[in-house]
Order: structure tokens, then C-alpha cells, then sequence
């Protein structure tokens, strides 16, 4: 069936030959989603960053691509127990940085329920120093942070 849509018979594609077009438009859709995948991963590789802005009202965590940004933003005041996660360079060996979860990254915090994570490309010592760096300015998101006691 593909070899005869390759040579040009497009009554294949649109339906002439039963259930193998649905089967070709099914497949044809696939792989163009799989494409925008990795056009995705490959301008994350290229251009994407990472933007964490921390403030007395919010944090803001925005994952950002040319043509697609993923921003999760949280109050300040339920946010806390900002961590450095040890092994998240080691789970990502031989893959793509999961870019677009809400959980990855080296730095993670306790949202509620939810734990967000930033700093994708950071190994555990640049992370130990900037997580040091914000706790100094925003001692609130430590370990004993607003929720510790509930």
C-alpha cells in the first residue's frame, strides 16, 4: 500500500482501497506528530532556556522554545522545600532533557501536593550554590518552609 502511494496512487490515501487508507491516514498522522516532537527536542537542543523568577508573591518556571513556551506559575506562599535532587543528571543519561514535564530538573520545591522542578542542565554542585543562593534571599522555601508544621 505505501509503495503504491509512492508511485502515485493516491486512491490509497484517500480511501479507495478500504480499510488501508484509514490505516495511511492513521500513520500519516503519526509520524506528524512525532515529527513535531522532535523539531521540538531539536529547537530545545539548539535555542530552548530556562527562566525561574522568584518574587514575594509568585514563582514562575518557564520552559522556552522560538515557537512554544511551557510557564507553570505558583504562589509564593504555598511553595517550599526547595531540594537538590542528586540523581536527576543520572536518570537522563543517553536521553533528551525531559523538557517539557513539570517535575524535571536538578533543583525541585513541594507545590501543595506537587513537586516542580527547574534547573534542567545543572549538575548537583551549581545546583547546591544557586539553591544556597535563593534560601539566602527567600529563607521561607527551606525545609522548614510555611508548611512544615502541617
Amino acid at each position: 500500500m505505501l509503495l503504491g502511494v509512492w508511485l502515485g496512487d493516491s486512491s490509497l490515501l484517500l480511501g479507495g482501497a478500504g480499510a488501508g487508507g484509514l490505516f495511511l491516514l492513521f500513520w500519516l498522522c503519526a509520524w506528524t506528530v512525532g515529527g513535531a516532537f522532535a523539531i521540538a527536542g531539536f529547537l530545545w537542543m539548539v535555542t530552548g532556556y530556562e527562566r525561574i523568577e522568584i518574587s514575594s508573591s509568585k514563582i514562575l518556571i518557564s520552559r522556552n522554545i522560538p515557537i512554544w513556551a511551557r510557564r507553570v506559575e505558583c504562589n509564593f506562599a504555598d511553595a517550599a522545600h526547595l531540594r537538590v535532587v542528586e540523581d536527576a543528571t543520572a536518570q537522563r543519561i543517553n536521553q533528551l532533557p525531559n523538557w517539557y514535564s513539570r517535575k524535571s530538573g536538578t533543583l525541585q520545591l513541594d507545590y501543595g501536593v506537587h513537586s516542580l522542578g527547574f534547573g534542567l542542565d545543572l549538575d548537583p554542585a551549581e545546583a547546591k550554590r544557586l539553591a544556597h543562593t535563593i534560601l539566602s534571599v527567600f529563607p521561607q522555601l527551606g525545609p522548614q518552609g510555611p508548611n512544615a508544621g502541617a
